[in-house]
């Protein structure tokens, strides 16, 4: 049997405390490390040109 626990105001203020200091180096991962990787992967299925329209040719790149 399972009790569930009401959180007190202390530990969710703590909790809330941690949050807020990770926030912003959560965002500066995302923006140098997650968005470059996902960008990569998503160009990586086209034919990829600054002077021409990009062309979606899936796995012929690998």
């Amino acid at each position: 049997m399972t009790q569930s626990h009401s959180k007190s105001p202390r530990r969710f203020r703590r909790e809330v405390g941690s949050w807020l200091f990770l926030l912003p180096h959560l965002f500066f991962f995302a923006l140098f490390v997650v968005v470059p990787l996902v960008f990569g992967l998503v160009i990586s299925f086209f034919n990829w040109s600054l002077l021409k329209e990009n062309v979606f040719i899936g796995f012929n790149n690998y």
